[in-house]
């Protein structure tokens, strides 16, 4: 008498999906450092795709309304450039005519110009991690009255531009949606507002969220428990 044992097992595919990282620069505004090493970079250009220098000086308003900022030089009298983080809760009025108004759900990116002899660009600058496909979303928002235009810039070269032309207080927004960018590990991503050589009432807001596009799923071949047969076949 023989037997024979034969054995299926099963092989199940569980798809296992990749969490892609979002970097959003409102949510991960650093007031603590400003350098080449973070991802989220707060600097100035002298023309679009130009030099680029980090703002130095880090100055907060501890006084109701509260906010802060990465200026060019102790900027406590919110004059461009800087870039501003809004941290009391609720939109800011910084007066003016029309009056400045900054809600907290946006950067404040304010260029120089020749009014204070300074950088005409300020620039929000977003590092890449690493190599891969990016998404870019969100908006350019008139604060004021502003006479600007608005670049995005991957490595140097433009992929969106905007401007406002000052016709009325609080222009439309400028909502932009960039998909399938390709980077490089530390290439650089750049939003730009460009004064034109004027400053006044060139307020803008902006929200910025860059991530990375999704992988195909991934697919694990896993061993799971099978059927067990077993034939047995008796010969005389």
């Amino acid at each position: 008498m023989r037997k024979k044992i034969i054995a299926f097992l099963s092989v199940v595919f569980f798809p296992i999906m990749a969490m892609a990282q979002t970097y959003d620069a409102l949510a991960d505004w650093n007031a603590s450092t400003n350098t080449t090493a973070n991802i989220w970079q707060y600097g100035t250009e002298n023309t679009p795709g130009g030099s680029f220098t980090l703002l130095p000086d880090h100055n907060a308003n501890t006084s109701s309304p509260t906010y802060d900022l990465w200026d060019l030089a102790n900027n406590s009298s919110i004059n461009g450039p800087f870039i501003g983080f809004n941290s009391s809760g609720g939109t800011i009025n910084a007066g003016g005519s029309p009056n400045l108004l900054w809600p907290s759900s946006v950067l404040q990116i304010a260029p120089g110009g020749i009014n204070s002899a300074t950088p005409e660009d300020t620039v929000l600058r977003w590092a890449a991690p690493s190599s891969g496909l990016i998404d870019i979303t969100g908006q350019f928002t008139d604060l004021q009255q502003s006479v600007v235009s608005m670049y995005i810039q991957s490595n140097g070269l433009t992929i969106f531009n905007a401007n406002y032309n000052g016709s009325s207080p609080y222009q439309p927004a400028e909502p932009f949606s960039l998909s399938n960018v390709p980077v490089v590990q530390g290439e650089d991503i750049d939003f730009i507002v460009n004064s034109g050589g004027t400053d006044g009432d060139d307020a803008v807001g902006i929200s910025a969220t860059v991530t990375e596009s999704i992988p195909e799923p991934a697919s694990l071949a896993l061993l799971a428990t099978g059927g067990l047969i077993m034939l047995r076949r008796r010969r005389a």
